[in-house]
């Protein structure tokens, strides 16, 4: 197993690269997971080596006959999963927070499923949205202003487990671990 990615999440432009190396380790198969169009046409790189391409977690098909299968979930349900259970933890009223990830179909699906849960609940209240580009650090950051912003949370819905990593370090920060639920997808 050889696993390469970018540093960042948004490091697209590297993928090309990243490919050309699976290409000189000849594997039997490379699973890919990005949200980047770019990416995509890359990926002549491994069809012109015949590497079947597996993709995971990507939301949007591919018409690329060579990419051999998807395995995922849907993005959108798994937003309104979370919305329904801060929902039910919060017993309908709270003022919550959310953490987004770049803006691409994996957010915003993600995003616009959590909002579609929150309508059935009318005094649970979104007071911040912002973007942490699914990084940690960015993630603490955003929510330490958020936090000075808007005060205490009930919740903060992290797009990404990542980002819910750095909303933690920001709540203990800020006295309010264990004050607020902090949820990452």
């Amino acid at each position: 197993l050889s696993v390469r990615a970018p540093e960042h999440e948004s490091d697209y432009h590297v993928l090309g690269a990243l490919f050309r190396q699976f290409v000189d380790d000849k594997p039997d198969a490379i699973a890919v997971c990005t949200q980047s169009r770019t990416a995509v046409r890359e990926l002549q790189i491994l069809h012109r080596a015949h590497i079947p391409v597996f993709f995971f977690n990507v939301p949007e098909e591919s018409s690329d006959p060579d990419v051999r299968s998807y395995v995922g979930y849907d993005q959108e349900e798994a937003g309104k999963t979370v919305g329904r259970y801060l929902a039910r933890l919060l017993r309908g009223q709270g003022r919550l927070a959310v953490l987004a990830g770049l803006p691409e179909p994996t957010n915003q699906l993600r995003v616009a499923g959590f909002r579609r849960a929150l309508a059935a609940f009318p005094d649970m209240a979104i007071v911040a949205s912002e973007r942490a580009d699914w990084m940690p650090s960015l993630a603490r950051q955003v929510t330490e202003g958020i936090l000075r912003r808007h005060g205490a949370l009930d919740a903060i819905f992290a797009v990404s487990d990542a980002m819910a990593l750095g909303a933690v370090q920001a709540a203990k920060v800020a006295g309010q671990l264990g004050r607020s639920f902090i949820v990452g997808r």
